[in-house]
């Protein structure tokens, strides 16, 4: 049989022309791996179907009540600490917010929160805002920032978080998409679960108005002739049938139960509570703390707020406790000070001609340096 090369100790050698012929074919079949390997990388890169971490968000309502709305930028920073993005359910009697809430909603947005104006519903009273935090996954205006593996925790904007990692720590199963916070109890503050899970417990359509959902669930809870305390327990009540609804339906494993030292009619033992002033003295240690339940101006008897500006002192003690930097706490003194303006000039307006003002202005008026006249009465 003929041999195209010749053979040397049982060996086949390929003459000096065919291993030039081998060489340049070898490169080239290199080349052209190496070619496809790159365009298929590329393609990868592409079409990698691997989604980005999901979005986390902490949804509140709030309406004009100054009290709250003012909280907004300050919450927002917070819970942007913890890493959440806040969603503020915004209703208010106005087409065109009042400067101070409008004041409250630009600076939330510069922290990160998302504005979602909803109309108030007088039938249903308080417990129309109340309520419309368990609705969030409802909201269609945010596109593909709210994907159904988006994840939902309902709180109060008067509530701040202290505890990151008590708020990261359900995040270690992923078959229980459905967080409990405070079992056995069920509180507003707080239950948190993906997008997908909150339409099965809320029943909530993902094409339907939003507050259309939210006035049929109010008209099968309490109905639109409530009185004052049936609308401002509708939340409570709503979400404690949703979730028994939800048990029913055999849903139960899905769900992640987050015990904490609380009872039915006290607050958590682990929360920094206003109904306790003697805890927001400067030397009390956040240590063992999960969260915060902030003062009112209404929150304080007068024996406590003699000027009108007791509640801002401790809210602001707390912030100093948890903002680091200088620079933000110049950044909320500044708010303050806008805010307190253009409450005040509101006041001013809506009061009848020769009334006093609704509060004291008190030594720290906008005029001064806030953070001196502050520091100056905490001792």
């Amino acid at each position: 049989m003929a041999k195209t090369g010749f053979e040397t100790d049982g060996l086949t050698r390929t003459s000096s022309g065919e291993l030039k012929a081998l060489a340049c074919w070898s490169h080239l079949m290199m080349f052209r791996t190496l070619a496809l390997w790159s365009i298929l990388c590329f393609i990868g890169s592409q079409t990698d179907s691997t989604p980005p971490p999901r979005s986390r968000w902490v949804v509140m309502s709030v309406n004009d009540n100054y009290q709250y709305s003012f909280l907004m930028p300050l919450t927002a920073l917070l819970w942007e600490r913890m890493g959440y993005q806040s969603l503020f359910l915004v209703m208010a009697s106005q087409e065109v917010f009042p400067p101070d809430l409008s004041l409250a909603c630009s600076i939330a947005e510069e922290v990160g929160a998302r504005i979602i104006p909803l109309q108030p519903n007088g039938e249903f009273g308080s417990a129309w805002y109340q309520t419309a935090r368990l609705f969030g996954a409802a909201v269609d205006s945010l596109g593909d920032d709210l994907r159904n593996d988006s994840y939902l925790i309902t709180s109060d904007v008067d509530m701040w978080p202290i505890n990151a990692s008590w708020f990261q720590a359900p995040f270690d199963d992923p078959n229980k998409p459905v967080h409990w916070f405070g079992w056995p109890y069920a509180m507003i503050c707080y239950l948190g679960a993906t997008v997908s899970e909150w339409r099965k417990i809320m029943h909530l359509d993902q094409n339907g108005n939003i507050e259309d959902q939210m006035a049929r669930a109010l008209d099968s809870t309490i109905g639109r002739t409530a009185d004052s305390e049936q609308q401002w327990t509708a939340d409570q009540v709503l979400l404690e049938k949703r979730l028994m609804e939800f048990e029913l339906n055999s849903d139960w494993e899905r769900v992640q139960f987050i015990k904490r030292n609380a009872s039915m009619h006290m607050p958590p033992f682990d929360r920094l509570d206003r109904a306790y002033d003697a805890d927001w003295h400067q030397g009390t240690s956040l240590t063992g703390y999960i969260d915060a339940h902030v003062p009112l101006n209404d929150s304080l008897p007068a024996w406590v707020d003699t000027d009108g500006y007791q509640w801002w002192r401790w809210q602001r003690l707390l912030l100093v406790k948890l903002l680091l930097s200088t620079d933000e706490l110049d950044w909320v003194d500044e708010y303050f000070e806008a805010f307190d303006a253009l409450e005040h000039r509101r006041l001013k307006q809506s009061r009848p001609k020769g009334r006093s003002d609704e509060r004291a202005r008190g030594t720290c008026s906008t005029n001064s340096a806030t953070r001196e006249c502050i520091e100056s009465q905490e001792h």
